[in-house]
């Protein structure tokens, strides 16, 4: 996957995810694309962090650094928070036509998202594939690509 995440015009970021197969692939695979933030923090208590591995927790664990704290961490700075799911069909994700899964193909699929009143420094995309199964055991994920917003990633 490589992810362009480069163009920001005002508060709208293009963003294009191209996803590429070395091999012919057959079956029901799928784009998803997310928008996080990274160490979202608030005093406001709504958003505390329960602490289930303090002495006063749900689940103690004296072995662990966070069990000398209280049940509850006040002003906790939240990591990879989602923001936004930018694939156009949701959770379901982007369905890859089975036409452009071919050796050497490159599937791209570019997203314009409005970044109003989000601290998009702080942001970044996540993009993955997935292969959807009959069954949970069948139901894999194939690859997955992380950038900055303002960035771009080359294929991995």
């Amino acid at each position: 996957m490589a992810i362009d995440a480069k163009t920001i015009t005002g508060t709208r970021l293009n963003l294009t995810v191209h996803t590429g197969f070395s091999a012919d692939m057959f079956g029901d695979y799928r784009v998803h694309v997310y928008l996080v933030q990274d160490l979202i923090q608030t005093n406001d208590s709504l958003y505390s962090q329960l602490n289930d591995f303090s002495i006063e927790g749900l689940t103690p664990d004296s072995t662990s650094s966070l069990y000398l704290l209280n049940d509850t961490i006040r002003n906790y700075k939240h990591k990879y928070v989602l923001k936004r799911i930018l694939s156009d069909n949701g959770l379901a994700g982007d369905i890859i036509p089975q036409t452009l899964m071919t050796r050497g193909n490159d599937f791209a699929k570019t997203y314009v998202i409005n970044l109003a009143g989000i601290n998009y420094s702080a942001c970044s995309i996540v993009a993955f594939v997935d292969k959807y199964g009959d069954t949970d055991t069948n139901h894999r994920i194939e690859n997955v690509q992380m950038v900055k917003v303002g960035e771009a990633k080359d294929w991995n």
